[in-house]
């Protein structure tokens, strides 16, 4: 890990980025989290919190069905403490209605059921059926076709019962029992594309990125680019392209991206994916161009002014990542100022070790270090009391200089131990 590679932490965009692709992968809970983290940062921003409190209600809602479903599991183990957790945890979550309506009536047939002595029927049968008498899972399903573009909704509306029920254990975080159910189905129909994207996707969330490569490549010869879902974020090339980041194949990552976006035009998730690549790959005129044509389409989209920072640092071009961060920063602020809202924390960061790295705009780089303590709600980590230290370092203040080097010390994580000396070295 490089001394700064942690200075990097999330802005309101890229936490609604990342919202927005927990969500995608059916992680509600992670999604909810980002959601939140980027509502509270962006209250300038009002396409971001309009976004991040849209997704929090989905993934609000995700949570919902996640602990419906959690409360069914528990009544088939025989445990009706835990299964009453559950669905008073779904009660509290439920922010509409239809929800809470949808809960109660869980809780009342549980209570019937128990009295009756009966245990409920699993959501997957050992024929892979869901009951029909139990309509959590219709409208599970229902909601999930909805999200769907109206050829593939309709595609997965006309498959049979075993597909359902392994794409809804996959959106319930059972991508192994996903895995299984279409496995099954793959070895009867071993070309339906529509299984091998299903099974590739339960692969990922399982992080054989091996197998989730191997069949989402296959998914994507007869499927092609285009996205399946009507928001645009569930494209087969895009998460092809994951996999084969986390195998260590950027080039082959970048090749396929490079097509996607020849056929999708200027997607913003790819177009950022790629440049994350090229970054990797130290590849800084095709870095400067990517983040150059995001920044045009999405200019307060302060998280690629900081990875176009950090290339043009690559180079020695501190004059350039200033400028851009400047930029950056500038433009994310809908007030033309973050005085009025918070500041992108790592973007604050980066330019705060831009203006130490030359030693000038002193009360420039305070500043930013004020504003990004502020951000995190007073809370410092080890890397901004490394830039306080050298911010005294710089003013001559010996006794500020060595409770900063203290508190970078102590704040330094076990996995970070290595960098002791470095710290050291900086704030001597």
């Amino acid at each position: 890990m490089s001394l700064f590679k942690r200075l990097f932490g999330a802005d309101p965009a890229s936490q609604l980025a990342k919202g927005e692709r927990a969500l995608t992968s059916q992680q509600p809970a992670a999604a909810l989290d980002h959601f939140q983290r980027a509502e509270e940062a962006a209250a300038g921003d009002a396409d971001i919190l309009a976004r991040a409190r849209e997704g929090a209600q989905q993934a609000t809602a995700g949570l919902v069905d996640l602990n419906l479903q959690e409360a069914e599991y528990c009544l088939d183990a025989e445990d009706p403490d835990t299964a009453m957790s559950h669905l008073e945890t779904a009660l509290g979550l439920a922010a509409s209605d239809d929800q809470r309506k949808r809960v109660e009536h869980r809780m009342e047939l549980m209570k019937d059921t128990l009295r009756a002595a009966n245990q409920p029927q699993s959501l997957f049968s050992d024929e892979g059926a869901i009951p029909e008498s139990d309509d959590l899972p219709e409208i599970q399903w229902e909601r999930l076709l909805a999200t769907l573009v109206e050829d593939w909704a309709e595609d997965y509306a006309e498959r049979g019962i075993e597909f359902r029920d392994a794409v809804l254990a996959l959106n319930n975080m059972q991508p192994d029992v996903a895995k299984t159910l279409l496995t099954e189905l793959i070895e009867e129909d071993p070309e339906d594309p529509v299984l091998r994207f299903e099974r590739g996707r339960a692969y990922l969330a399982l992080e054989a990125f091996a197998e989730a490569a191997d069949d989402l490549a296959f998914a994507r010869e007869e499927i092609g680019f285009e996205p399946l879902d009507n928001a645009g974020l569930v494209q087969v090339g895009l998460l092809e392209a994951d996999a084969l980041i986390s195998l260590k194949r950027p080039k082959e990552a970048r090749e396929l991206l490079d097509r996607a976006i020849e056929e999708l035009g200027d997607d913003l998730s790819l177009l950022f994916l790629r440049g994350r690549v090229e970054l990797a790959l130290a590849e800084h005129d095709r870095v400067e161009e990517t983040f150059g044509r995001i920044l045009l389409i999405s200019p307060r989209l302060v998280d690629a002014a900081v990875l176009l920072a950090q290339s043009r640092l690559t180079r020695e071009d501190t004059d350039g990542a200033i400028e851009v961060l400047e930029q950056g920063i500038k433009k994310h602020c809908a007030t033309g100022t973050c005085h009025m809202q918070q500041l992108s924390v790592p973007a604050g960061r980066l330019l705060a070790r831009c203006y130490l790295d030359k030693g000038e705009s002193l009360d420039r780089a305070e500043d930013l270090l004020h504003q990004v303590r502020a951000s995190n709600e007073g809370h410092q980590e080890w890397e901004d009391h490394l830039l306080w230290g050298r911010l005294h370092k710089a003013r001559g203040d010996v006794a500020a200089l060595d409770a900063a080097r203290e508190a970078a010390l102590a704040g330094l994580p076990k996995e970070a131990a290595p960098l002791r000396p470095v710290i050291l070295e900086q704030l001597e």
